[in-house]
């Protein structure tokens, strides 16, 4: 298959970069995770340009603090949480958890929580999971604990065995909390080191008073089996400032039924969604509200899979109710990121459905760069007011439909033409996504990869 150069990209590039502004959420440094000064990360690619992963999140093993508590499935009753030893054996019999604290956990089946603890923006709590490599104390140590090796920390609601309405990980009642499931498998879509599942959603969040600053990191969510459609709704719902989503893998909640999404946050400030791989969602990514006049302000969303194949969807990315105000909170910019995305909505024909970008509108600054897409409808771009570098595919069962105006579109030379998992969306030797992107200044890709001053467009940057 021969590529040509890449005639599938708007007009401007050679604009001056657009740099991610100041007020952004920083950038993860190469074997840095953001948001946990201490918590390195070792990323390491093989001749196959596969990810392996091993974490030091800080208290690794052997290494204990005052501040550190432990659970674990299976533990005796009546266990003070000191140690490994006394653990406790659920989160109802932890106690005394306050803002600084991290809480270890090993591997095994807790069912449906709500741990209801509360950190603030300087003392955050931590949720997690336990691995060979970083787990706190060794007192009582053993390493059938660590969710390496295929024994996850699982929150499982028990399906359609349970109420009609079940939250698998609920953090209603939560502030300031970060659940770290410290681990993924090189493939993308399993072996996280946390798994919320078999509910009606399997991470949720104050949709009331909102819960804020939380973090979820390497995190797999699902709702309900599929056959359940009429009890599975979202795979995170909430509602919330300082929302933070990396390393995820959010897939399956696409119920149309229930209008099921991959995640729904009905409202925010600072709202960002980096690394994950969002599959399968009704709605992939929906932010805002309009029935309760609900919007999410100063969006980064960048360097995500986001790709459909089979059940009940939809929609890709949709604002609803997006503030049509320039400002925010005493005249703060209001602002949306959106760069670095590989988007395949499995849209196979030109009926309306599977659109990117819906229902937004002018108001805020919105920068929409370096993506690519294949099987979308991309009807609802038409307004970009920064829309550069961008890229669509028009082989095959990839086509594009509704290009915005001044598009033409080719083949976008993914590794696989047809992919059918995360990896197949990396771009090919000879593919036209390859060296042409606008330097937004971000530096490490979906996979680690280092992201050079002309960038690759979409999630992947090429790596022989």
């Amino acid at each position: 298959m021969a590529y040509g150069r890449p005639i599938a990209v708007r007009a401007g590039m050679g604009r001056t970069p657009r740099r991610r502004p100041a007020e952004s959420v920083p950038e993860p440094t190469p074997g840095v995770l953001s948001g946990t000064a201490s918590a390195a990360v070792q990323l390491a690619r093989s001749a196959s340009s596969a990810l392996s992963i091993s974490v030091n999140a800080g208290g690794g093993g052997g290494t204990d603090s005052p501040s550190y508590r432990y659970i674990r499935a299976g533990a005796a009753a009546g266990g003070n949480g000191l140690s490994w030893s006394t653990a406790w054996s659920s989160f109802a019999s932890a106690s005394g958890i306050t803002g600084g604290m991290t809480v270890w956990v090993a591997g095994g089946n807790y069912g449906a929580v709500r741990p209801g603890w509360n950190g603030t923006n300087a003392n955050r709590i931590t949720i997690r999971a336990a691995t060979l490599a970083s787990h706190g104390t060794d007192t009582g140590w053993s390493s059938a604990f660590a969710v390496d090796g295929g024994n996850p920390v699982i929150f499982d609601a028990g399906g359609s065995a349970s109420p009609a309405v079940t939250k698998a990980l609920n953090l209603d009642g939560s502030n300031y909390v970060t659940v770290d499931g410290q681990i993924r498998n090189a493939d993308l879509e399993s072996g996280y080191g946390i798994i919320a599942r078999n509910a009606y959603y399997a991470v949720h969040c104050d949709d009331g008073t909102g819960s804020n600053g939380i973090t979820l990191r390497y995190i797999e969510a699902s709702v309900m089996p599929n056959s359940d459609v009429n009890r599975r709704e979202d795979g995170i719902q909430g509602k919330g400032d300082d929302l933070i989503v990396e390393y995820c893998f959010i897939h399956d909640n696409d119920s149309g039924v229930t209008h099921g999404d991959n995640i729904q946050w009905f409202g925010g400030n600072r709202i960002t969604l980096r690394y994950n791989v969002w599959k399968n969602g009704g709605q992939s990514i929906y932010l805002g509200d309009g029935g309760l006049n609900l919007w999410c302000n100063n969006v980064e969303i960048y360097y995500n899979l986001i790709y459909n194949r089979g059940g009940g969807h939809y929609n890709g990315i949709l604002f609803n109710c997006v503030s049509s105000q320039a400002t925010f909170n005493g005249g703060q910019p209001a602002y949306y990121n959106i760069y670095n995305n590989t988007v395949d909505l499995e849209c196979l024909s030109n009926d309306g459905f599977n659109a990117i970008l819906n229902a937004a509108n002018s108001g805020p600054t919105i920068r929409f760069t370096n993506n690519a897409f294949r099987a979308t409808n991309t009807s609802t771009m038409q307004w970009r007011s920064t829309n550069t570098t961008n890229a669509f595919d028009n082989s095959g069962t990839g086509t594009c439909f509704n290009l915005p105006a001044g598009i033409t579109a080719a083949d976008l030379g993914f590794l696989v033409s047809a992919p059918s998992n995360a990896l197949g969306f990396r771009p090919g030797a000879s593919s036209v996504l390859r060296g042409v992107g606008t330097n937004v200044g971000l530096t490490v890709d979906m996979l680690g990869n280092l992201v050079p001053s002309t960038p690759d467009i979409g999630c992947f940057q090429f790596a022989p």
